[in-house]
């Protein structure tokens, strides 16, 4: 088996303005992480086996997309999402995700539980929603073994288009187990 190896680039800033009422002074303070995810093919800690990007998904305002993590079903749009590191066939741990909600988009992606079999591996609960405005990416990454688990009954991701029309891109980074 040949040596698979791929590398995810993350800076995240952040700039936070806080006037003081009483003084009236403001204060700004401006916060850098960068977060580098270096993983070999694997099912272990800090491997992935399976690498796969989706197509441009577009979602038209007030509907609902239910992605299924396990067999992709719903990911990507036309013939669906490219497999740039393996074929996917077991997938049972999302080591890392980015969602992308385009600059092309009217409106905002919400992103959450499912009805049936919903995953929350980033959320508290089921009614939780995170939402990306247009041109927004969310980022999460566990490179731990076990990382973010995949279930029969846990897989489900929900995306819905509010206040207009989206489009989503979607790059799953996973390994079975």
């Amino acid at each position: 088996m040949a040596l698979h190896e791929i590398q995810c680039d993350c800076i995240i800033k952040a700039k936070a303005v806080n006037a003081d009422v009483a003084t009236g002074v403001q204060v700004n303070a401006v916060a850098e992480s960068a977060s580098i995810l270096a993983l070999t093919n694997g099912t272990t800690v800090n491997t992935a086996s399976h690498c796969i990007k989706s197509k441009s998904q577009a979602i038209s305002s007030g509907n609902t997309l239910d992605v299924d993590m396990v067999t992709l079903a719903n990911l990507g749009s036309g013939d669906g999402f490219d497999i740039v590191f393996t074929n996917p066939s077991d997938l049972a741990e999302v080591v890392a995700i980015q969602i992308t909600n385009e600059s092309t988009s009217v409106g905002n992606l919400e992103l959450g539980a499912a009805a049936a079999n919903p995953w929350l591996a980033f959320l508290k609960d089921a009614s939780d929603k995170l939402v990306l405005k247009p041109n927004t990416t969310f980022q999460i990454q566990c490179p731990n073994d076990p990382a973010f688990a995949l279930t029969g009954g846990s897989k489900v991701l929900r995306y819905t288009a509010a206040g207009g029309n989206i489009t989503a891109t979607t790059t799953i980074i996973a390994r079975n187990a």
